[in-house]
């Protein structure tokens, strides 16, 4: 008896396995059959197993192989990569109406999902609507003394490592040059990424921006994601952010909303919107 039982446990597993096996090489067939090229993807996994020295650098091999536009698979999502200057004009702005979604990861967080890269159809326009005027380049032009006060800040770094004879690891130095523009630029925050290594909006800066391709929650959503998105974001077992990293900006935001009305960053520019 117990023997039967196994033995069609093992027919069944086989059996769904195969399925899933045959499934999944219909899905990889796409890129093939329109001759994109690309590099061949591993079953249910796709190509999220090649990126292990980091996506940019997998992104770098394949545009020296398959040239600027080539397609790949994390697991069962189907990804057009393109580098062509041309391409990317096209679909950003001569015709970015006709791309209005992008892929999102459903964690059960409305604020999340409410973001204009995330966010679908009707809502998206809306919003794209209500920014568009934000980001004129009248208005952009109002934010430079933000700019210029981040500049000066890496200005003086780079001078102290000339007169000392410091190296200088660039990615790092522009990186955080970046987040401090952003910061300044977007929640009036100011932080100092070369000097404060303690500073918490830095930390959940970072936080937010590593994703591990090889948690086993995430294999699974990017290998089944119609299947497992909508069961792990109800029983709250994924999460796109960390939670801490989640609950710090939005008390962020709720804070800078709270004290001011008005101001040169991005946030005072949408109070100034909405009360229009």
């Amino acid at each position: 008896m117990l023997w039967t039982i196994f033995v069609d446990i093992c027919l069944l597993g086989f059996v769904l396995f195969t399925s899933l096996i045959f499934w999944s090489w219909r899905k990889q067939r796409l890129f093939s059959e329109l001759g994109i090229p690309g590099p061949r993807p591993l079953p249910l996994f796709g190509n999220i197993l090649s990126y292990g020295k980091g996506m940019h650098e997998f992104d770098m091999k394949c545009t020296k192989k398959y040239g600027k536009t080539f397609g790949i698979y994390e697991g069962a999502f189907s990804m057009l990569v393109t580098s062509d200057p041309e391409l990317i004009k096209a679909i950003c702005i001569k015709e970015f109406s006709k791309f209005t979604n992008r892929r999102r990861f459903e964690d059960g967080d409305t604020r999340l999902q409410s973001m204009l890269t995330a966010a679908k159809d009707e809502q998206w326009h809306r919003l794209r609507t209500t920014l568009t005027p934000i980001m004129s380049g009248n208005k952009l032009k109002q934010m430079i003394s933000l700019v210029d006060h981040c500049a000066v800040n890496l200005n003086t770094i780079i001078a102290k490592a000339a007169a000392t004879g410091e190296a200088v690891e660039l990615k790092d130095l522009f990186g955080g040059f970046s987040i401090n523009v952003i910061a300044e630029c977007g929640f009036s925050v100011r932080v100092d990424s070369s000097g404060d290594k303690d500073d918490q909006f830095l930390y959940h800066v970072k936080k937010a921006f590593f994703t591990n391709f090889f948690n086993p929650v995430i294999l699974l959503i990017l290998m089944f994601p119609n299947a497992c998105t909508p069961i792990l974001s109800k029983l709250k077992l994924f999460s796109l952010l960390p939670k801490n990293s989640k609950e710090f900006f939005s008390n962020l935001i709720n804070d800078i909303l709270s004290k001011r009305e008005t101001s040169k960053d991005f946030i005072g520019r949408v109070i100034l919107c909405k009360q229009c």
